[in-house]
Order: structure tokens, then sequence, then C-alpha cells
């Protein structure tokens, strides 16, 4: 269907981590394909063309499975610039689909902790800025996660 994405293959791992391969369609003007997926235990990413403004129209998707590597992961923004005109990035944890922010301003951002993450960045046409600049890394070990999850 038009602007959707369409998931190719899912599977889980043997460490139970749900892989997801997507294919995002350039429909209505789209213009960057950016779909990506990282699966070190740290390691950065930045919207496309970052700092310089980004482009407009684009739905990227990014991954961050650290394949075979269990346990908790910090997800901490160090510049985040989108216009208030409907463009956001959304993390979301990615073993469990459980929405862990939505940024729609600039301005501070919390240190996101989960297992995995999906990023979705998504553009319009009204505005654009620099958009946003990241890092992941494995910061606790199992024995720290029930002081944490809340």
């Amino acid at each position: 269907m038009a602007g959707r994405n369409t998931f190719r293959s899912a599977f889980w791992n043997a460490m139970g981590i749900l892989h997801v391969r997507i294919t995002l369609w350039q429909l209505y003007g789209a213009s960057v394909d950016c779909t990506k997926e990282y699966v070190s235990m740290m390691g950065s990413l930045s919207s496309e063309h970052y700092p310089s403004p980004y482009v407009s129209n684009t739905d990227c998707l990014y991954s961050i499975l650290p394949a075979g590597n269990p346990g908790l992961y910090k997800l901490a923004f160090h510049d985040i610039r989108l216009p208030s005109d409907g463009d956001f990035v959304e993390v979301t944890e990615g073993s469990t689909g459980k929405q862990l922010g939505l940024f729609t301003t600039p301005g501070p951002v919390p240190i996101l902790v989960g297992d995995s993450f999906i990023v979705r960045f998504k553009t319009n046409a009204a505005g654009n800025d620099i958009g946003f600049s990241l890092s992941w890394s494995r910061k606790f070990n199992n024995s720290f996660s029930a002081m944490i999850n809340f």
C-alpha cells in the first residue's frame, strides 16, 4: 500500500531478538531510501546529509540489533534539530516494539535504554533542518536491568 513500509522477512535469532528487513518505498515524492541495519555493540548514526539539511519527504528506518550480544544498551542523541511542522524521530525497542520516544522539536532528549532499537525518521515537504546525530553502546549488565525497568 502506498506510503507504508513493506516487511520483507522477519526471523528470530538464537538470542530471541526479532530481526526485520524492511524496504521503504519511495512514493509520493520520497527521495531517499535510507533503510540500514546495525549489528555492532556500539556505533553512531545520523540523518542523511547531517550536519547539512536533510532531504524532504523521506521515511528512514534504522535498526540497531546487536547480534549475539544480549544485554542492555543506551542510545544517546547528541543533536536533534527538526522544524515543528510534522517531521519526527521515533525510537522503539526492537524486541518488544514498545515506543521509547517520539521527538518532534529541537531540545534535550533523555538517554534511552533497551536491548535493541528501531529508529524511524520521517519528514515532509513543509520544511527541514539538520536532523539528528546519535550513538549507542552497551553500558549496563543484566543485573542492572531490574533497577531501570519501571
